[in-house]
C-alpha cells in the first residue's frame, strides 16, 4: 500500500488480515449507490462518477456521462433503496 510520509510516498505491507477485508461498509455502500442514483436522475444518463471519503464524509469528484454503453442487452432494473 503506499502512504503519504513526510518526504513523499512510500510503500508499505498490509497486514494479513486485512487484505482481504471490505475497503467499505454497508452504510458507505448504500450511500454512494444513492448518489450515483440521484446523478442519475437529475442527469438524465448513466454516470461513471469518481468519490472520495475524507473524515468519514462523503465527496463527489467527477461526475461525466457513460458513453460506452451499449444498448443491446442491457434490461431495465430497479433499485430501491
Amino acid at each position: 500500500m503506499t502512504v503519504l510520509t513526510e518526504g513523499g510516498t512510500e510503500e508499505v505491507r498490509v497486514p494479513r488480515a486485512q487484505r482481504q477485508a471490505p475497503t467499505l461498509d454497508d452504510e458507505k455502500t448504500g450511500e454512494i449507490t444513492k448518489l450515483a442514483i440521484d446523478l442519475e436522475r437529475e442527469m438524465g444518463w448513466p454516470v461513471d462518477l469518481e468519490f472520495a471519503y475524507y473524515a468519514n464524509d462523503l465527496y463527489l469528484l467527477q461526475c461525466r456521462p457513460i458513453t460506452t454503453l451499449s444498448h443491446q442487452g442491457l434490461r431495465q432494473q430497479t433499485i430501491t433503496l
